[in-house]
């Protein structure tokens, strides 16, 4: 419960206490913070001042990479200090990332270039990742993803100058952080400093190969597909003569119906009767399209007994 600042509080225990010990922190439930370092007093601090490491959480670190070859992880308070003499390198620590060094063997006089992982978790601890002789030194180290280093040496003491860039990330393979690593080259180094990494190049040829494998997929698609070509139908003109013929067919299309004397006595006689018309053609003088008289065959049924329309007229058709 939350009082007052001149409230005492309230009694913990009745017995005398012994000692008191600090178990566990709880996880913040507010958001992360934004920590910066400024290089000038070696300080951590919310103000903006210096470089920014990032925004962190209850649970992240710092990792420090000193000139001597050591690395050290640390909480973020602002009461952490770091000599700017001895700090190479002050980044958010990430599990999954990767330091690239290059440092000199004093026992092989060589220099060597091991990229490793961080694989300890002690906290406020140094250790070294780099040989344990008197002269052995780091040149020069490195969280960038790809990291590209210049080096200077001459092939021998009357040669001149000659200069090399080298993709750290493509020389050597990553190890275990107590690997001596890969050794750089046979030749006398004059000097070995680091360029600014190709993080951005590499991400735009590979946005850009993306966007060029689709395209070339898309083109065989669309050479795959077969072009279908229309046209339009041609217009054609019918002749006079087959005009002339299909007019008279329409004209004979409405047969003639001539009623004969006895067929009319029959039908009035039995005005009850069911009427069947058959008409007949010759089809031979059809073939022919010859006007011909055509016959009509009508015939005259008595309904049947049961059927359920008698005494209606039905109609002639």
């Amino acid at each position: 419960m939350i009082k007052g600042r001149d409230s005492m509080g309230n009694i913990l225990t009745k017995y005398p206490i012994k000692r008191v010990a600090f178990k566990s922190a709880g996880v913040s439930t507010l958001g992360g913070v934004d920590i910066y370092y400024d290089a000038t007093i070696g300080r951590l601090n919310r103000d903006e001042h210096g470089k920014y490491l990032g925004n962190f959480g209850a649970k992240d670190l710092i990792l420090a990479i000193y000139n001597n070859g050591n690395y050290e992880l640390t909480n973020f308070e602002l009461t952490n200090r770091y000599d700017p003499k001895e700090i190479v390198s002050l980044s958010k620590f990430s599990p999954n990332g990767i330091i690239t060094a290059i440092h000199f063997d004093a026992s092989s006089k060589h220099y060597f270039v091991k990229r490793f992982k961080i694989e300890t978790s002690t906290i406020d601890k140094e250790f070294s990742f780099i040989s344990e002789g008197k002269l052995s030194k780091l040149i020069a180290a490195t969280v960038d993803l790809l990291p590209v280093a210049e080096m200077a040496y001459k092939k021998d003491d009357k040669s001149p100058i000659e200069k090399e860039v080298i993709f750290l990330d493509e020389f050597v393979e990553v190890r275990g952080w107590k690997a001596i690593g890969a050794k750089l080259t046979n030749f006398k180094v004059q000097n070995i400093k680091l360029l600014e990494p190709r993080i951005s190049e590499v991400t735009e040829e590979e946005s850009g190969m993306e966007s060029g494998a689709e395209s070339e997929e898309s083109s065989e698609i669309n050479d795959s597909t077969p072009s279908v070509e229309t046209t339009e139908p041609d217009t054609l003109e019918m002749p006079k003569e087959i005009e002339e013929e299909i007019s008279k067919i329409e004209l004979q299309s409405e047969p003639k119906v001539e009623k004969l004397p006895e067929i009319e006595q029959k039908i009035e006689e039995n005005t009850n009767a069911e009427i069947i018309i058959e008409i007949e053609r010759d089809e031979k003088e059809e073939a022919k399209n010859v006007d011909s008289p055509r016959e009509v065959i009508i015939k005259v049924q008595k309904p049947k007994p049961d059927d359920k329309n008698r005494g209606e007229q039905l109609g002639l058709f």
